[in-house]
């Protein structure tokens, strides 16, 4: 049967209602007319899946996806979309997640629009079978499979032209039906690489692994077994990332912002709404992105549970003469900053995994902390967080959606909140 698609649901699959039930349709545009085929229920209340038998007619949405791998490989769910609709569908997911919860015609910016090209870090899994060949790539889309790719256009060019390199490098190195993952950090001093997994290792294998680096001018190139602490197998330069004052030597696969410019654009934000608002406290703080575009005061604190993150923020803030930043490692989900331990602090920085901080959100809540910057990349959790402070008094004065996950349907945002 013929079905138009009407909309593009949550998860970046679109809507198509058939026997009056939703059913979600991945790789389709809004006003693409197609013949459906119903997959089986996968359980009870589990939403109603399809997939495309025919496209009879594409909708004005819709464009040529750029990559090959597209339809078949995890990494990107939405290439078939156009630039400017995946704007204001990502707009529309964070002014719908604030609605839920009772913000009504809530203050959210147009989005900072993403692009392709310019992922900065990017996690491939690599497997090898029982006779020890190799494939690199992404695992499919709801499945274990894994896709081999040779070119990933979401990627930083100097990331996409380590594959097929990655290839090579990895023959031998895994035993065979081993896996591991190849997490490829581009830092401002180079490509920082760490491979982790089931790995076979031997003198010849290092030294064939440092010419590796040599060959493609590596900052750093690191190993972690299953269990381990990652080792550092070799350093050709320190791989640093630089906001002066600061310069930090993140961990070997650190976390980092995905995409450059979005983090040029969180800092911005950062240093504007950072402005007068006195002590500054950053939880969550990561390798200390957002930490330093703050005025960086005296009193000024910084904490996350990632011990090795935090001891690469604070050897960058040793090595920078006259910044006065305190670190602290602390879980912050399960020990949040209590309200007296706010006290004192203008404002409070948040920048917490997808669940959130809830708990946190409900300490601030009761402190005397007069300014919030969240950044979020789940914009139902940061909805209800925000829920909290506003129930508390707090002003959601601006919200910016960011497009750092192109082609994905993650959605990146920053926001103020402010205690009138």
């Amino acid at each position: 049967m013929e079905f138009r698609v009407e909309t593009v649901g949550q998860a970046g699959d679109g809507v198509v209602t058939a026997d009056g039930e939703r059913v979600f349709v991945a790789f389709t545009a809004p006003g693409d007319l197609i013949e459906l085929r119903v997959e089986p229920q996968t359980g009870r209340g589990s939403p109603r899946r399809g997939r495309i038998g025919r496209l009879i007619e594409g909708g004005p949405e819709r464009v040529e996806p750029p990559c090959r791998h597209f339809g078949r490989c995890g990494g990107c769910a939405l290439q078939h979309l156009s630039e400017g609709f995946l704007a204001d569908w990502k707009r529309a997911a964070v002014i719908t997640a604030l609605g839920r919860r009772g913000f009504e015609e809530p203050p959210v910016a147009p989005t900072c629009r993403g692009g392709p090209a310019r992922r900065r870090r990017a996690v491939f899994t690599v497997r090898a079978d029982r006779r020890g060949a190799i494939t690199l790539g992404f695992h499919e889309r709801r499945g274990r499979a894994l896709v081999d790719i040779g070119e990933c256009p979401v990627a930083e060019p100097e990331i996409e032209a380590l594959i097929p390199a990655l290839k090579l490098a990895m023959e031998g190195l895994l035993r065979p039906r081993g896996e591991a993952r190849l997490t490829v950090n581009l830092t401002d001093a180079g490509a920082d690489l760490l491979i982790a997994g089931d790995l076979t290792e031997s003198l010849a294998l290092h030294e064939r692994l440092a010419d590796f680096a040599a060959a493609r001018d590596l900052a750093r190139l690191s190993l972690q077994r299953a269990g381990d602490a990652p080792t550092t197998l070799v350093e050709r330069r320190r791989p640093e990332l630089r906001w002066p004052p600061l310069s930090v030597t993140p961990p070997p696969g650190a976390f980092l912002q995905a995409d450059r410019r979005m983090e040029a654009r969180m800092r911005e934000l950062v240093a504007e709404w950072s402005a007068d608002a006195g002590r500054a406290a950053d939880l969550f703080c990561g390798v200390g992105t957002l930490a330093s575009a703050l005025p960086l005061r005296a009193g000024d604190l910084a904490a996350d549970s990632d011990a090795a993150a935090v001891a690469a923020l604070k050897a960058g803030i040793d090595r920078a003469p006259g910044v006065e930043l305190e670190t602290a490692v602390r879980n912050l989900q399960r020990r949040p900053f209590q309200a007296g331990e706010l006290s004192g602090f203008g404002l409070v920085m948040l920048d917490p995994p997808a669940a959130g901080a809830r708990e946190q959100c409900e300490q601030i809540a009761r402190s005397g902390v007069a300014r919030v910057i969240y950044v979020s990349c789940a914009p139902a959790t940061f909805a209800r967080d925000a829920r909290i402070l506003a129930d508390a008094g707090f002003r959601l004065a601006v919200v910016e959606p960011l497009d750092q996950f192109f082609w994905a349907p993650d959605v990146e945002l920053a926001a103020l909140l402010v205690r009138d």
